[in-house]
């Protein structure tokens, strides 16, 4: 299967759950957002070189792809699966800095972010750390974000059965 093509079993699934959840709530409206129009949003802000939307846009569609399953906000401590904890992870601190970003309570956002960071990229963990508003320049940050993105949409695919390796000539 192409890459397209497991974009489009990743957007049947989670727009599928999206539109199930909102036929068992109390109103039976279409959802407020659909995974294709995220992902066109997407691709417009990395042609852009709008750092910030993408690494919004980034969060979004990770808290889609774990939430829809469960209807609700997706919270780490619900799952069980160790390896699902480690791939969301990242996409929730990238999602509570991004949307949360007045937070300074127990759990700062973006220090929390910048330790998730620590493992996959030190040096960018080390910038960041040091200047924090590199979350609106700092490319090296989007394509992290990108590639939490892919993994945690490739985890979700072989989850449920619907990944295939891609053909490679």
């Amino acid at each position: 299967m192409s890459q397209d093509g497991h974009v489009s079993q990743l957007t049947k699934l989670i727009d599928g759950r999206l539109v199930a959840t909102m036929k068992t709530a109390k109103h039976a409206l279409p959802p407020p957002i659909s995974t294709m129009a995220l992902l066109r949003q997407l691709k417009a802000h990395i042609e852009q070189r709008m750092i910030f939307a993408t690494l919004c846009d980034c969060a979004l569609l990770g808290e889609l792809i774990f939430a829809s399953s469960r209807g609700s906000i997706y919270k780490l401590s619900e799952s069980t699966d160790v390896d699902e904890q480690a791939l969301h992870e990242p996409l929730l601190a990238l999602r509570n800095a991004c949307l949360h970003p007045a937070n300074v309570g127990a759990d700062p956002t973006l220090p929390a972010l910048v330790e998730a960071l620590r493992n996959d990229d030190r040096q960018l963990h080390k910038r960041l750390n040091q200047d924090w508003s590199l979350i609106h320049t700092s490319v090296d940050l989007a394509k992290w974000a990108l590639l939490k993105l892919h993994a945690v949409g490739r985890y979700e695919l072989k989850a449920r059965g619907l990944w295939w390796p891609t053909q490679t000539k």
